[in-house]
């Protein structure tokens, strides 16, 4: 078959406070050897998107966009067809390769030092096409919708796996701060599938009308109620054995350490501002034996594993499908704080 040489897709002007995405087409490099070629479906919208488009990450490649799904259409000469054949369903995360080699990669190749990273170093998915090294292409269930996978390949990955790294057990309690959006939604349904109890912090009743629905045990608005009193409430005094703040803001990461119970973690995943700094008690964490760690997204058996709660029916992203031209609107509404649901785009150009 003859290659596309151009590639439709979005692309950032103004990258920073004003920023806004339009839609050109842009050279197709050649396929390498070792690499596919996917016909991109779908691919979600996540908030590291928005902060690649704010220019949080510095200057990046113009295409965000790290939750895609779609079909392999072309192999390079160095793959394996029987590993990768031709119209497989995909999907495509935020880290595209990692050097296998480094510090980072012996523990978890998601903080490999020279990693590709979807929308940073590397084009993203909010494209016609993308071109991925066919190690780091996930095979996903045809059996499942596109747009109801690709919130899979970051949010629920992270969500999964920092519910992991927590070390919960069935029967505990987490608390998700900031978990009444997208992200956090994915939380509250890996975390039920897990058989842990979950509390949902964060402001609006349209939050809470929707983390309740998925399956939260109970939802806290910090603007009506005092969050650690009801917390203490809802545990019978032991406070959380995890809290996972999912907000990116300082005030968040602070009230974590009075949530947190004997024994607990504190997980941090939602991303600050450069030079934010969080408060912590070395008292506290001494006389109750707390943990803080940092989780970022997953690695590629993280994602299958994830993949699986969805194959299985027991996670199922509760979506919001959008076009191509919806992208600025839905990206505004993401800045406003304002989004309810996870947002996946279905990437027809035509």
């Amino acid at each position: 078959m003859v290659l596309p040489t151009a590639n439709k897709a979005a692309v950032i002007q103004d990258q920073g406070p004003s920023f806004s995405l339009t839609i050109a087409s842009v050279p197709l490099p050649p396929l390498p050897p070792s690499s596919v070629l996917v016909r991109m479906i779908a691919s979600g919208l996540c908030g590291t998107d928005l902060s690649i488009c704010l220019g949080a990450f510095g200057p990046t490649q113009p295409t965000p966009g790290h939750e895609g799904i779609g079909r392999i259409i072309s192999i390079g000469s160095a793959v394996n067809a029987h590993e990768c054949p031709p119209n497989t369903l995909v999907g495509i995360g935020f880290i595209r390769d990692a050097c296998s080699f480094c510090t980072g990669c012996r523990r978890d190749e998601t903080r490999c030092t020279l990693r590709a990273m979807a929308g940073v170093n590397i084009p993203g998915c909010l494209a016609e096409y993308a071109i991925v090294p066919a190690r780091y292409v996930t095979r996903v269930p045809d059996s499942v919708p596109p747009e109801i996978l690709a919130p899979v390949m970051c949010a629920g990955v992270t969500a999964y796996k920092a519910l992991r790294v927590a070390g919960l057990r069935a029967g505990h309690t987490v608390v998700l701060t900031g978990g009444g959006g997208g992200l956090g939604q994915m939380g509250v349904q890996y975390a039920k599938a897990m058989g842990v109890r979950v509390v949902v912090v964060d402001a609006g009743p349209e939050k809470g009308a929707a983390v309740l629905r998925l399956g939260a045990e109970a939802y806290v608005d910090f603007l009506k109620e005092d969050v650690v009193e009801r917390v203490r409430e809802l545990t019978g005094g032991e406070m959380a054995a995890a809290v996972l703040v999912m907000a990116g803001n300082i005030p968040a990461y602070n009230q974590a350490m009075d949530l947190v119970g004997m024994y607990g973690t504190v997980v941090c995943v939602g991303i600050c501002k450069p030079g934010d700094k969080m408060g912590v008690d070395p008292k506290l964490m001494i006389d109750n034996g707390i943990r803080i760690l940092g989780s970022m997204v997953g690695g590629r058996q993280d994602i299958k594993e994830a993949m699986d709660f969805v194959k299985q029916g027991r996670v199922k992203p509760a979506v919001r499908v959008v076009g191509v031209s919806d992208i600025n609107s839905v990206m505004q509404e993401m800045k406003a704080g304002t989004l309810t649901e996870k947002v996946v785009v279905e990437l027809d150009f035509e």
